[in-house]
């Protein structure tokens, strides 16, 4: 019996050329769901700002709003990437939560003109990790079933 699954499964290996190019396409996906996350948290933030200009809320408003729209940029990126994905949403998610976070790092270091590490994003990165992987798995699960329904 482990003769004949021996050479039958060997049939439905990947080769290492198809792991690395799935493992590539996984990473460009992160790379672009974390890239809409960040798009989102710029529009997000600007009307932020814009709301912030015209309705003089207090500035302790400011950190809370920046954590719910941090939160949501991570969701809506894993929604981006894994719509359409049955599996590995916790890792997945994960990894675009820590994408996202070096990314916005970047992105709004440069729009301000000074790259200060501070502990915050090291808080950045637990959290939004986190959020990634908890909206990995949900919309991996939701996936699966609007899939079965069809």
């Amino acid at each position: 019996m482990k003769a004949v699954i021996g050479k039958f499964g060997d049939i439905f290996k990947k080769s290492s050329r198809e792991e690395n190019k799935v493992q590539k396409n996984i990473f460009v996906e992160i790379l672009k769901g974390a890239g809409f996350g960040v798009v989102f948290s710029i529009v997000a933030v600007l009307v932020f700002a814009a709301l912030l200009k015209l309705f003089n809320f207090d500035d302790n408003v400011i950190m809370p709003v920046n954590q719910v729209i941090k939160v949501l940029s991570v969701f809506f990126g894993c929604f981006f990437v894994l719509r359409r994905q049955k599996k590995q949403g916790l890792v997945k998610g994960l990894l675009l939560g820590l994408v996202y976070v070096v990314l916005s790092f970047l992105v709004f270091s440069a729009m301000d003109g000074s790259f200060n590490l501070s502990i915050t994003l090291v808080n950045d990165l637990f959290f939004m990790g986190i959020a990634g992987g908890v909206s990995g798995i949900i919309l991996v699960n939701l996936g699966r079933r609007v899939i079965k329904k069809r």
